[in-house]
Formats: C-alpha cells, sequence, structure tokens
C-alpha cells in the first residue's frame, strides 16, 4: 500500500493514489467503506476544541521554546503551530471556494510570521467559521490524489490537527518541567489517528 503520494499498482497496471483508501480497497477488491465515522457536525466541534486548545497552549508557551526544534524534523515547535492554522485556513478555502485541495494544500507552508495576537485572533476567527458553518459536505472536492467529498477533507482536517495539537502537547511535556498535559483524550475518538504521537 502506498502512502504520502505514493501509487499502488495492480498487476494489469491499473494505479491509483495511496491517499485515497477507497480507491485502494477497491483496486484489491477489499470491502472497504471511507465514509468518516463521525458526522460534520462532530467534526467541527472536534476543531472548535482543538483551536480553543490552541489559543491557550500559545499565550503559556515560554518563548523560549517557539524555536525548540522538532528531532528529525525540520519544524520548530512554532512552525507546527502556525501549521495547524493553515490547516483550518485551506479547509476554509476549499470549504467556501471553488478552491481544489492539491499537494500545495497539503503541505500547508504558513506564509507569515504571526504574533501571538494576531495568531490568536486567527484561531479565533477559524473557530467562528466551524461554529456557524452551512455548507453542501457531500459536494465533490477536487484533491490532489482524485475526487473526494468535503465530508473527508473536514475529517482530514480534524486528524491532522488532532495530531499535531498531540506533538506539541508532548514536545512542551518533555520540555518544561512547569507544563501539564490538558488535552482531552476523548476528543480523539472516532478520527482515524495514528496510534503513536510521531506518526
Amino acid at each position: 500500500m502506498g502512502f504520502k503520494g505514493v501509487p499502488v499498482v495492480s498487476l494489469d497496471g491499473t494505479a491509483v493514489h495511496g491517499v485515497d483508501l477507497q480507491a485502494v480497497a477497491h483496486l484489491l477488491q477489499i470491502p472497504f467503506d471511507a465514509k468518516p465515522d463521525l458526522e460534520p457536525k462532530a467534526l467541527r466541534n472536534r476543531l472548535i476544541y482543538f483551536l480553543d486548545w490552541l489559543v491557550e497552549f500559545v499565550q503559556i508557551l515560554p518563548s523560549e521554546f517557539h524555536d525548540l526544534t522538532i528531532q528529525g524534523r525540520k519544524r520548530t515547535l512554532w512552525e507546527i503551530v502556525e501549521h495547524v492554522v493553515e490547516l483550518s485556513q485551506i479547509y476554509r478555502a476549499v470549504a467556501t471556494t471553488n478552491t481544489s485541495f492539491d499537494l500545495q494544500a497539503t503541505d500547508a507552508v504558513p506564509e507569515s510570521n504571526y504574533s501571538i495576537p494576531q495568531l490568536c485572533q486567527e484561531i479565533r476567527k477559524l473557530r467562528k467559521h466551524y461554529a456557524t458553518e452551512q455548507v453542501d459536505y457531500s459536494k465533490a472536492i477536487d484533491a490532489y490524489y482524485g475526487e473526494t467529498s468535503l465530508h473527508l477533507i473536514l475529517e482530514r482536517t480534524a486528524w491532522h490537527t488532532g495530531q499535531h495539537l498531540r506533538q506539541l502537547d508532548s514536545l512542551l511535556t518533555t520540555s518544561s518541567d512547569s507544563y501539564h498535559s490538558s488535552l482531552d483524550s476523548k476528543q480523539f475518538e472516532g478520527l482515524p489517528i495514528p496510534n503513536n504521537v510521531w506518526d
């Protein structure tokens, strides 16, 4: 099975993108339903929780930890924070415009270096979007791996965001004696999230 852009190829030369699990299952003739376990409202509520947690996190994050480098990775702790914000910005664009979910969108490289007040203001704006969003979650979205639904993009945004918050939480827990984790593990139930923090 392919990962991160690696195609899965059948014996007759047919290929599908490894990210599209429904297509992979069909190719391999394995029964599988890619429909998210959680309904859109529940996914939006998870994202609201995650963004509320992030606002609190960045306000207690000591500045000396902003440039903490993640072992074996290029991003700093603060770059993960900005990346998480960018994930929701991309989702909002996909949900409300004709924006496609392309490879540039999935990389979600922040274009600006936020101050803490600016970041918190943007997070609250995104939170409001999730709280008030009214769209057709079944609508087809042009993704870099093929056609998908907005529902699946919403689910991807939720688990991707949650996974990075687990990483932020873990980094600060192991780096600061005064920090105590406040992430609610129940908020990850029903999300197709990796078992390990750094997967």
